[in-house]
């Protein structure tokens, strides 16, 4: 896995950023959007036992591993790489976008932050070492983050 990972961070002429060099909300969003139950198993932090009656497992399993990645830099460069294996398709999209087609994508998926497409996106222009990239990554996790806290406020009013 390093190797593809490396090879990939090598071929673009875009730096990138490591998942230990988010600020911690975005680091959270991440765990929560491009992050599922087997690719926490797959890195070893998947427990399904209810260990606190406020927190659901996954809840709980995802904060395991932000907490262990700031203590641990190895394990934040193995998050990055199976979110960089993972979103292989859209972070080589991303940095062959021009600025222009990048600000086109980003209101896009900042309008209708949601579907199949959104983790990756999200993921690629989170770790893209652009200033104005990330920026747009910044964005559209906040919209996506609107959007379904807006939904689960609807779903509790209904």
């Amino acid at each position: 896995m390093n190797l593809i990972c490396t090879a990939r961070r090598t071929a673009m002429t875009t730096p990138s950023r490591c998942f230990h060099d988010l600020r911690r909300p975005l680091q959270t969003t991440v765990l929560r959007v491009c992050l599922s139950e087997d690719d926490l198993s797959e890195l070893g932090f998947w427990d399904d036992v209810r260990r606190s009656p406020a927190l659901s497992p996954g809840v709980l399993n995802r904060s395991c591993l932000r907490r262990a990645c700031m203590e641990d830099h190895h394990l934040a460069r193995l998050v990055t790489d199976h979110l960089d294996l993972k979103y292989l398709d859209t972070l080589v999209l991303v940095a062959s976008l021009e600025r222009a087609e990048l600000d086109a994508m980003g209101r896009a998926g900042c309008e209708k932050p949601e579907g199949r497409s959104l983790p990756g996106l999200l993921w690629s222009l989170l770790s893209d070492g652009r200033k104005k990239v990330h920026a747009l990554g910044v964005r559209l996790q906040h919209e996506a983050e609107a959007i379904a806290l807006g939904r689960l406020v609807g779903d509790l009013d209904a």
